[in-house]
């Protein structure tokens, strides 16, 4: 995020960068803010790559044992040496700023048949004659056993053997000590991922019997963006970089789709079992579709303007019901010479049934223009989730909307319609995607399982939720597909939700 000693929002060498140590620094964006308020004994810091992580870290390490709120030794761990000294030297010039250490306090020493190189800096503790020792080293779990204090396990998806260096701190937690567990993602099949997915479950509030208990923190590059990154990156080294410049150069160094997903977005990248391979969904991309928003009046904005220049030969709608964990996602398309094309995306989380009933009211009564057509047009079919979350509100939809609203309960059987037809549409081209990582990401998350009768399942269960962009996107492909009885709503039933 920056270089060592040097603060974003801050001049280089400011006497004053770490005076205010603690949660109310101004030098603390929201989203660093609220790790640092985050005192859980296991944390997950699952943070985009560039937006200040290790700076972070080492900012808390100092600022929490210079303010006494913390006397604890702590040993950061990484899987490279280079990580590990970087962290050192971060945590070296905080405490130099603030007058605990000399400008050069980093001891080292080799330790170990594997001659890993350990560093470390005393902190002072108010009222306490020992200091706290800050170590960092590479490599070598072992090193944790015997040691009391906070872990921090950096790289986590990257290690070598990251069950062992789990393994051997987990003991710490039982004399007080805190564990923090810091990685950007690798796949889909490994210990990292696992552990997310236990921490959506505790926030979801359906954990498993098993499941640990994390503190799940995750910040996206947008997330981080949203939170005012840029504009620090612009106070700190004079740069005029506008959130769109700084997006585009972070995504214009991934070489893949998935690099992206993986480095900034907080998403598992693809693997061989996608259902929709990363290359088909590229292929049908089309810049000038919206991304997804999370206002309406911008997602009816997006409607309008797209209906006027493609005049469009009929609208349609999907939609799938999420409020806490899980989004909701309205996804509305027009018709255009046979092509799908996707004319406004609406995705949030965590409002009211009231907030979410507006947006599809919204949509369903308006009335768009069409260039050179004296006759405006309107949704004529929207297919909206019925199953859980979503029975009341379909319902609700269907009657308000009679003919021109359907609700459909998943099931096993609709599940594999909707995929299918998704996917027939992504082979014959005959659907558009925006561009954008998350949407790219939900169809990617789709996969096809067997289950022990033979029979195909599809789902899109990942550290990323349940895909609900994709789920109402093949909504909407299967409202243009198929028809409605004008005497009632369709409406699928049978079967558990997803």
């Amino acid at each position: 995020m920056s270089a060592p000693g040097t603060a974003p929002g801050t001049a280089p060498g400011t006497a004053a960068l770490m005076t205010a140590a603690g949660a109310d620094s101004a030098l603390l964006l929201p989203y660093q803010r609220r790790l640092f308020l985050d005192k859980s004994p296991m944390r997950l810091v699952d943070w985009s790559r560039r937006i200040g992580k290790d700076w972070t870290l080492a900012w808390e390490s100092v600022a929490e044992r210079a303010g006494g709120e913390n006397d604890r030794n702590l040993l950061h761990t990484a899987h490279r040496e280079g990580s590990a000294r970087e962290f050192i030297a971060y945590v070296n010039e905080f405490a130099h700023q603030l007058d605990l250490v000399a400008a050069d306090a980093i001891g080292e020493e080799i330790i170990g048949a594997d001659n890993t190189r350990v560093m470390s800096v005393a902190i002072p503790i108010p009222g306490r004659a020992k200091p706290a020792r800050i170590i960092s080293l590479s490599g070598n779990p072992d090193a944790v056993r015997g040691f009391q204090g906070d872990v921090i396990l950096n790289e986590f998806a990257f290690r070598k053997d990251p069950a062992a260096a789990f393994k051997a701190a987990t003991p710490l937690l039982l004399w007080g000590g805190r564990l923090t567990i810091p990685s950007t993602h690798k796949g889909s099949k490994n210990l990292w991922a696992q552990f997310v997915a236990m921490a959506r479950r505790l926030e979801e509030g359906a954990p498993l019997p098993t499941d640990l208990k994390f503190s799940h923190h995750r910040v996206t590059l947008l997330d981080a963006v949203n939170d005012g990154l840029v504009e620090r990156i612009n106070a700190m080294t004079g740069q005029d970089l506008t959130r769109e410049q700084f997006i585009a150069d972070c995504r214009s160094k991934c070489r893949t789709e998935s690099d992206w997903l993986e480095e900034f977005c907080c998403t598992a990248g693809a693997d061989e079992e996608s259902y929709f391979p990363f290359d088909a969904l590229r292929q049908v991309v089309h810049h000038d579709d919206p991304r997804p928003c999370a206002n309406l009046s911008a997602f009816m904005i997006d409607v309008a303007r797209r209906c006027k220049a493609l005049r469009p030969d009929a609208l349609f709608a999907g939609c799938d019901i999420g409020r806490v964990s899980d989004l909701f996602v309205l996804r509305a398309r027009a018709k255009v010479g046979g092509v799908l094309r996707v004319v406004g995306a609406l995705a949030f989380t965590g409002r009211t049934f009231g907030e979410m009933e507006a947006s599809i009211t919204t949509l369903m009564r308006a009335e768009f223009q069409v260039a050179d057509r004296a006759q405006a047009v309107r949704v004529r079919r929207l297919c909206i989730d019925a199953s859980g979350l979503g029975m009341q509100l379909a319902e609700r939809m269907t009657e308000r909307f009679r003919g021109r609203v359907e609700g459909v309960t998943f099931t096993a059987a609709v599940k594999e319609d909707l995929a299918t037809g998704a996917r027939r549409n992504i082979e014959e081209k005959t659907v558009t995607l925006e561009d954008d990582a998350l949407t790219l990401g939900h169809w990617n998350a789709i996969r096809r399982t067997l289950t022990a009768a033979g029979n195909a399942r599809y789902d899109g269960e990942s550290d990323t939720g349940h895909a609900d962009i994709f789920w109402a996107d093949a909504l909407c492909i299967h409202a243009a597909e198929t028809r409605v009885s004008r005497a009632r709503p369709l409406t699928l039933k049978g079967g558990a939700s997803f």
